[in-house]
């Protein structure tokens, strides 16, 4: 099996546990004896700009998430970790998801990510979970249920 593409986004505040467990995973899969192929994880941001972490922890991606839409295919898993959330994301950002998130053969958020996927059209018709907390906060075009 081919090394499959994970495209991790990064953007100011998000946490940093949300990058790097996944990052941690998808690299271990690799690593088995026998399990053929693998992950060949790359971290873009907008203008491939380094970022602060919620915790103050600079991020320097390996990309801009511009030209970023020729990595995604039905072998890509398109993943928006989770972080600090005041009601808006940066426009670029949602922008770009928009436009080529539906292009990633899967889409992969943790915890308040969703809310990313979900601002950029992409739950449309589709259920989603995440942090608690963030169901407390108004969401443009998205109904809350318990």
């Amino acid at each position: 099996m081919p090394l499959r593409d994970v495209l991790v986004v990064l953007y100011d505040g998000v946490q940093s546990l949300d990058v790097t467990g996944p990052v941690e995973v998808f690299n271990a899969a690799g690593l088995f004896p026998g399990v053929p192929g693998g992950y060949r994880i790359r971290t873009v941001s907008v203008g491939g700009a380094p970022v602060r972490t919620s915790s103050g922890l600079r991020l320097l991606p390996d990309g801009d998430l511009e030209g970023a839409e020729l990595d995604l295919g039905e072998d890509t898993t398109l993943l928006v970790p989770g972080g600090q959330y005041s009601g808006r994301f940066d426009p670029g950002l949602t922008d770009w998801l928009r436009a080529h998130g539906g292009r990633a053969g899967r889409l992969m958020a943790v915890c308040t990510g969703g809310l990313l996927f979900a601002e950029a059209g992409l739950l449309d018709g589709h259920r989603a979970t995440t942090h608690w907390h963030a169901c407390e906060q108004p969401q443009p075009g998205l109904r809350p249920t318990r």
